[in-house]
């Protein structure tokens, strides 16, 4: 009788812990739907233009991860500087996306042609490194001017900050 009471009061915890993990699943869930519809209605985006910018952004993180995931691997690219540089610049070009996803259009050179065949090159590196070098670096420069449009584009928002606080 008493291996009952036991056995009762052991599936009883657990489903008390399944219920308590059921419903903190349920408030995340809500909470990120509440965020996301922040989001949305803070940059002024239909549902149409968040979907769109939602599977971009994806895109890119995942090519972005890609890319990291291959320098990691290839010790002779993680000590190029180059590389190195043009992989701090992508993250920073699509963390200024993120804030700022009407932007999305000023960098499409970067999103859809820039950083996938900075990808599908360093992929290519490993099974030749001679071939692609070359390569890579006009790849790093493309990238490296999306940068520098980016900080252009800051620079002129702080100078006209300036002016109108003047």
């Amino acid at each position: 009788m008493i291996y009952f009471y036991v056995t009762l009061l052991i599936l009883s915890s657990i489903l008390i812990v399944f219920a308590t993990q059921v419903m903190k699943l349920f408030r995340l869930k809500q909470e990120q739907k509440k965020r996301v519809k922040n989001y949305q209605e803070l940059h002024r985006m239909t549902d149409s233009e968040l979907l769109l910018f939602k599977n971009e952004m994806a895109e890119a993180k995942s090519t972005i991860l890609g890319i990291e995931k291959v320098i990691k691997d290839v010790p002779s690219l993680e000590k190029n500087e180059v590389i190195s540089n043009t992989l701090m610049e992508s993250k920073s070009i699509f963390n200024q996306l993120m804030e700022n996803p009407r932007d999305l259009t000023q960098y499409d050179n970067f999103l859809y042609r820039n950083l996938p065949t900075l990808h599908l090159l360093l992929s290519k590196y490993v099974e030749q490194s001679d071939s692609t070098e070359e390569l890579l670096h006009l790849i790093g420069q493309n990238i490296n001017q999306d940068y520098e449009k980016l900080l252009k584009t800051k620079q002129a928002d702080i100078n006209m900050a300036k002016e109108f606080i003047k």
